[in-house]
C-alpha cells in the first residue's frame, strides 16, 4: 500500500502505483488516431462518408445516452470495488485487534498466576507463538488466492517475520506445513491451549471472563472468514464482461464522435484523448482496489501489518508490562481542585517533558516516516509545578526511586534455577550437525517460510542445540 501526504504537491509526478501508464497506452494512440483522422478529412486526404451508420454515431442525443449509461456502470463499478477494499481492510484490521485483546486479557490474569514461573512462562510463549503464526499463516492464505502460482516461495507473506517460531519442536512445524487448513489448525492449538492452561491453573481466569476469552478468538477467526469471502468471490462475470464491451466500443466511436463535433483537428483529438483517459482511469482503479489482498503497489500491506502485530504480542511479554504504575505523593483526591482559580489540569506533553529519557513516537507512524517530518524536541513552555515543590522535595523524589524499585523487585519471582546436565556421548555425525547449527545466533522473529522447512528437514532448534550436546532432552 502506498503510503502519501495529502500536503506534498508531487503526487502527479508519481509513477510507483499509479494508474496512469495503463490509461495513457491507451487514450494517447486514441488521441493521435482522432487528430490525423481530422486532418485527413480537413485537407481533403481522405473522403468523408456519408453512410446513415456514421449519422447515427454521431447524433448528439444518441452519443449522450451512451455516455451517460457507460458513466453509470463505471461509478457504480467504482463504489462496488471501494466499498470491497474497504470491507477487506477493516476486516484485517478486526481479526489483528481481537486476537492481540484475547492475549492481553490473559496476559493480565497470567501476572498473578499461582503456578510455576516455568509453566507460566512456557504457557505465555505458546500462546504469543501461536497468535503471532496464525496471523502471518491468515494473511498468507488471503495472498495466496490472488497469485498465480501456486509455490510457498512466490508468496511474500510467507516471508513475513513471526515470533520465534523455531521455538516449536520439528513435528509441530511439520503439521503445519502438511495441513492444508492452517489457519484451522492454528486455531485449534490455541483454543486447546487456553483451555488446558485454565483447566491446570496455570491462568486463574473466572468461567465468564475465559468465555469472552474465546469469543474474541472466534471472532476474530471470524473477521479472517469474512476477508477471505472478499477475496474469494470476485464481482460477478456478466457485470464485468458487460462493463468491458461498453468501455471498448466507447473507445472506438469516441474519434468517430469527436471528427464530426470539433472543426480543429487538435482539438478533436485532445477531447478524444481526455474521454479516454478518464474512462480507462476509473476502470483501472476499480481494478486495481476491488481485492485489496495481494502483492500489488495498492493492496494491503501485510508485511508492516505482521510486524505491528509482533510489537503488540511482545508488549505484552515485557517486566515494563507488569510494573503498575503507582500514584506519587502529589496526586489529588479532587479532579477540581483548583489554586487561585487556577486548575491543575495540564498539558500531557507538558508532563512528559518534565521527566527524564526520549519521548518516542507510535510505532504506527513509521509508516509514514518517508513522506512527514517529525521532530522528537518539543520547545513548549515549562511545566507547571505545585505551589508545595521546592528543594526539599526534589531531594526527596531520590527516596521515592529507591521505594519504587523494591517494590518492583518484590513484584517479580525468582526465576527457577537450572537443572545440571550431564555429559554423554553423541554419533560424529550427529555432534557435527548440532554444532554447525548452534553457531548460528537464536532470533526471536524468524521467516515463517524458513523455519518450517527448517523443521520439516530435521534440523534442530538453534534455542535447543547447546542443550543437546549436553545431554538435555529437546523437547
Amino acid at each position: 500500500m502506498i503510503i502519501y501526504n495529502n500536503h506534498e504537491h508531487c503526487r502527479l509526478c508519481r509513477v510507483h502505483g499509479s494508474v496512469f501508464p495503463v490509461a495513457l497506452a491507451v487514450s494517447v494512440p486514441v488521441g493521435l488516431f482522432c487528430s490525423l483522422l481530422k486532418f485527413f478529412f480537413t485537407r481533403g486526404l481522405l473522403e468523408k462518408p456519408t453512410h446513415s451508420l456514421v449519422g447515427a454515431v454521431t447524433d448528439k442525443a444518441a452519443w449522450t445516452i451512451y455516455s451517460g449509461l457507460v458513466g453509470f456502470l463505471l461509478v457504480f463499478r467504482m463504489s462496488q470495488a471501494y466499498i470491497r477494499f474497504w470491507d477487506g481492510c477493516s476486516a484485517a484490521y478486526g481479526m489483528r485487534q481481537y486476537w492481540v485483546n484475547a492475549c492481553a486479557l490473559l496476559a493480565a490474569y497470567i501476572r498473578r498466576s499461582k503456578s510455576d514461573l516455568d509453566r507460566v512462562q512456557k504457557f505465555q510463549g505458546k500462546l504469543v507463538r501461536l497468535l503471532s503464526m496464525m496471523h502471518a499463516v491468515a494473511l498468507a492464505e488471503l495472498e495466496e488466492l490472488n497469485v498465480p502460482s501456486g509455490s510457498p516461495e512466490t508468496i511474500s507473506a510467507h516471508h513475513f517475520e513471526v515470533m520465534d517460531p523455531v521455538g516449536f519442536d520439528d513435528d509441530s512445524l511439520r503439521i503445519i506445513k502438511s495441513s492444508t487448513t492452517k489457519v484451522e489448525q492454528l486455531f485449534a492449538w490455541t483454543m486447546h491451549v487456553v483451555v488446558q492452561g485454565a483447566e491446570e491453573g496455570i491462568i486463574s481466569i473466572p468461567p465468564p471472563v475465559l468465555s469472552q476469552v474465546i469469543q474474541m478468538l472466534c471472532k476474530g477467526l471470524d473477521h479472517f472468514k469474512k476477508s477471505l469471502q472478499i477475496t474469494y468471490i470476485p464481482i460477478p462475470f456478466p457485470y464485468i464482461q458487460t462493463c468491458d464491451f461498453l468501455i471498448l466500443l466507447h473507445c472506438i466511436l469516441t474519434p468517430l464522435v469527436m471528427v464530426e463535433w470539433v472543426n480543429n483537428f487538435l482539438w478533436a483529438g485532445i477531447l478524444a484523448f481526455l474521454q479516454v483517459f478518464t474512462i480507462q482511469a476509473l476502470t483501472q482503479i476499480a481494478l486495481e482496489i476491488e481485492n485489496p489482498f495481494g502483492s500489488d503497489d495498492n493492496d494491503f500491506d501485510g508485511e508492516e501489518f505482521q510486524r505491528d502485530m509482533n510489537d503488540h504480542l511482545a508488549l505484552l511479554t515485557r517486566p515494563s508490562i507488569k510494573r503498575l504504575p503507582r500514584l506519587g505523593r502529589h496526586a489529588l483526591e479532587e479532579f477540581e481542585f483548583t489554586e487561585g482559580g487556577k486548575s491543575w489540569r495540564q498539558p500531557l506533553l507538558n508532563v512528559l517533558n518534565s521527566v527524564g529519557g526520549d519521548h518516542n513516537i507510535s510505532g504506527r507512524k513509521k509508516m509514514k516516516k518517508n513522506d512527514i517530518r517529525r521532530s522528537k524536541v518539543w520547545h513548549g513552555g515549562p511545566v507547571e509545578k505545585f505551589p508545595e515543590d521546592d528543594e526539599s522535595s526534589d531531594l526527596n523524589g531520590e527516596e521515592e526511586k529507591a521505594k519504587d524499585l523494591s517494590l518492583a523487585e518484590e513484584d517479580t519471582t525468582e526465576p527457577a534455577p537450572e537443572p545440571e546436565v550431564t555429559e554423554r556421548t553423541l554419533e560424529p555425525e550427529v555432534t557435527e550437525r548440532i554444532e554447525e547449527f548452534a553457531v548460528r545466533p537464536p532470533w526471536p522473529r524468524s521467516c515463517f517460510t524458513c523455519c518450517v522447512e527448517a523443521g520439516a528437514l530435521g534440523h534442530v532448534n538453534p534455542v535447543n542445540a547447546q542443550a543437546t550436546l549436553k545431554g538435555d532432552a529437546v523437547t
